[in-house]
């Protein structure tokens, strides 16, 4: 097959050498109509976000460097970001560049700028024993986030989880099909956030592109 008798919709040719370092680098946003200030929905890409899984027990095991026997999971993360451990059920804690959203009873998403996440991985790794993992997964994931007066709208579309305010109060976080992937859906301050797997990301802002069409869409990037 020529080259001419290919088609690309949402994946134009690209240097795979590009494609690692971005995570919508084979999206072809240059189709996606942008209204400017009229647009009520804005995507935004965190491109310099990164991602650690944290597994373990967040009070039975001990850390390897405690000072004091009471010393586990919670007080070894908080020695190592300064930030406390979301213990409860589907909520995250938030300190300057960093997050931690509560996946399951022994697992978490460490986020922030991927050039300190390797930094705060090998401090992990130090702190910790062997009964906890650590795993920079920054290569397998995105980081997205939708804001604007009909960013809601865009998600009930998109997503069958029920985000009304009694049942999704901002700080909660979720596990939830969207589209016909599934991500980790946050609500924000400022609107709402979500983790992907990056063998998504075309398929993801595709969607997205067209569930905002009626709207006016707008994209931003975000260190």
């Amino acid at each position: 097959m020529s080259n001419k008798s290919i088609k690309y919709s949402v994946m134009p040719p690209i240097d795979i050498s590009v494609a690692r370092t971005s995570s919508v680098s084979m999206c072809n946003l240059d189709n996606i109509p942008v209204l400017n200030n009229k647009a009520s929905v804005e995507l935004i890409n965190f491109e310099d976000s990164g991602c650690l899984i944290l597994r373990g027990e967040s009070t039975a095991d001990k850390i390897r460097n405690g000072r004091h026997g009471e010393d586990n999971l919670e007080s070894g993360l908080r020695a190592c970001l300064s930030i406390d451990l979301p213990i409860d059920p589907l909520t995250c804690s938030q300190r300057d560049d960093f997050s931690v959203w509560w996946v399951g009873p022994n697992e978490w998403r460490v986020i922030g700028p991927a050039a300190k996440c390797k930094d705060i991985e090998f401090k992990l790794r130090r702190q910790l024993r062997d009964e906890f993992a650590v795993v920079n997964v920054t290569g397998g994931f995105i980081h997205l986030g939708l804001r604007g007066a009909n960013a809601e709208i865009v998600i009930r579309k998109s997503c069958p989880y029920n985000i009304n305010t009694e049942n999704f109060p901002i700080g909660k976080v979720v596990s939830t099909r969207f589209a016909k992937t599934q991500v980790i859906l946050k609500n924000a301050q400022e609107g709402f956030e979500f983790l992907c797997r990056r063998s998504y990301a075309d398929y993801l802002w595709a969607w997205l592109r067209d569930a905002s069409n009626e709207f006016g869409l707008k994209i931003s990037t975000r260190k």
